[in-house]
């Protein structure tokens, strides 16, 4: 790849104008970071650097582009350390509390999730209220919260335990609640559990539906693997998320059958 063509796509991004910056940021996401190759160059070429600012911006599709791109770059291990120590956490947190857009909000929780599969960056996002923030997320969600930026969301959340010493207060937030309640609310639009409410037979699962689910339960899996008796507390959600999960082993048998032979080993469940 060119090297002065990514220098003069990431000149661009020093511009005043929107159109300008924006159509350099279409030329980087789409020719430049396709590929670990074209990451490396453009993080080599200072491109974050100047790629960071554009999450503090108001301009909507400015910061959707930004956050496609930071998404792809954190797949790359030195791209992501980069990234955070950019001081990138506080403005992801504060996109996730106050832009309403679906599909930023999506790119932003996959760029957490992202950045979380590092230890040091997952700290940091700990620190700065991500947690908080994905689960005020998930427990306000409407009818314009897609199921992609809900299974981004649940990554999220997932990488985010990996960081043993915030698991207390993880549960502290309910998180673990939350997730549940998030499959009970699934299973039950999906006809996989009863409700007295229900007027008419559930159409099934579409794709999306079933990722989300898939979603659910790695993050419950890793959930169980913490077998303290709040965790098994919060594992049943609304009181039925232990129903959920013998009712998901007859489609989701393998990721079902984890979590639950996980719980076996709490006395109490």
């Amino acid at each position: 790849m060119d090297k002065n063509y990514v220098k003069s796509s990431i000149e661009g991004l020093k511009s005043p104008s929107s159109s300008r910056v924006q159509e350099s940021l279409l030329k980087i996401r789409s020719k430049i970071t396709i590929n670990d190759n074209g990451i490396k160059l453009f993080r080599e070429c200072g491109g974050l650097d100047y790629l960071l600012p554009h999450l503090r911006k108001p301009n909507e599709r400015i910061l959707d582009i930004t956050l496609s791109i930071l998404g792809n770059c954190c797949l790359e291990e030195e791209s992501s350390l980069l990234v955070g120590k950019l001081n990138s956490y506080g403005p992801l947190v504060a996109i996730l509390k106050t832009v309403c857009r679906d599909s930023i909000v999506g790119r932003a929780c996959r760029l957490i999730g992202n950045l979380a599969q590092k230890n040091i960056n997952a700290e940091a996002l700990h620190n700065h209220g991500a947690v908080t923030a994905l689960v005020t997320l998930i427990e306000n969600r409407d009818k314009n919260t897609s199921y992609p930026t809900l299974t981004m969301s649940v990554r999220a959340i997932r990488q985010l335990w990996m960081v043993i010493d915030k698991r207390e207060e993880m549960l502290s937030l309910n998180a673990v609640r939350c997730i549940t309640i998030l499959l009970t609310t699934e299973c039950e639009s999906a006809g996989i559990i009863k409700t007295a409410a229900a007027t008419k037979a559930s159409d099934g699962l579409r794709k999306s539906q079933e990722e989300l689910i898939t979603g659910i339960l790695k993050c419950l899996g890793y959930f169980t693997t913490h077998v303290t008796a709040s965790c098994a507390e919060q594992l049943q959600g609304d009181g039925r998320g232990y129903q959920c999960l013998v009712a998901l082993t007859k489609t989701y048998e393998s990721l079902s059958l984890k979590c639950l032979m996980n719980l076996c080993y709490l006395s109490p469940c």
